[in-house]
């Protein structure tokens, strides 16, 4: 839930399922969410949510919010990280129903050794490079997604 002030400066709280949180041109940022009272889809600038309120009934700053529950760094990313967000979501989009094929063969003994988890990732990375080189993607993916996919091996 949020308490939310309009832009008419009306006070609102509102239950909603967030979908995601954009980046506009305006150098605002916004929820995009179902707003469970409107029963719509709707924006939420997020310099008006006063605070966000938990299932258990916990009331957290905006800033709180983001960083310890979403893991959301609450700074406008600068244009060399958007370039590498964009290219980590292009490179998962592009590589994951191949790392799903390499584990699930590499596990049909039912075991996982390790050396083929490393060597699943090492194709990841060469994957990455190659695809990079080859302009399908604007830059090689964070090392988060490197991480990332390493969990998931």
């Amino acid at each position: 839930m949020i308490e939310y002030t309009n832009a008419k400066g009306e006070f609102t709280r509102r239950r909603i399922t967030a979908y995601r949180i954009e980046n506009r041109d305006n150098g605002l940022r916004y929820i995009i969410a179902k707003c469970h009272e409107r029963r719509a889809l709707c924006t939420f600038r997020l310099d008006r949510v006063n605070c966000f309120i938990t299932q258990d009934g916990e009331v957290v700053e905006p800033d709180v919010f983001l960083s310890d529950f979403l893991n959301i760094d609450d700074r406008i990313p600068t244009p060399e990280e958007t370039k590498r967000t964009r290219a980590t979501r292009a490179f998962n989009e592009r590589i994951l129903p191949a790392i799903t094929l390499l584990v699930g063969a590499a596990r049909a003994d039912e075991h996982l050794d390790p050396r083929e988890a490393e060597r699943i990732l090492l194709y990841a990375e060469k994957e990455a490079l190659e695809l990079e080189r080859s302009g399908v993607l604007e830059a090689v993916p964070e090392i988060s997604a490197f991480n990332a996919l390493n969990k998931l091996i």
